[in-house]
């Protein structure tokens, strides 16, 4: 069976994307793993943070070097890769 996320998240009335982390969470639980692609300064990264296992990780790709130093002080399952996704 196919399921179109859009139309689910429409249905639903979901509009941002922490609606989508928190619909996540109450389904299958806390994530254990997470790609942010395109991190800019490391926001989306921490708010998924809220929504993954202690012991969870989060990729964050974000190559432009002015936005290095934002991730010195991030939450530890945060891990910066310094390239782009694609």
């Amino acid at each position: 069976m196919s399921i179109k996320v859009s139309n689910v998240l429409s249905k639903n009335k979901i509009t941002d994307f922490i609606q989508v982390l928190t619909v996540i969470k109450e389904t299958i639980g806390p994530l254990n793993f997470s790609i942010d692609g395109g991190a800019g300064s490391g926001e989306t990264a921490q708010n998924i943070c809220k929504y993954t296992n202690p012991n969870g990780l989060i990729y964050a790709f974000e190559p432009f070097p002015g936005n290095f130093r934002f991730f010195s002080n991030l939450d530890k399952r945060i891990k910066h890769i310094d390239k782009a996704l694609y």
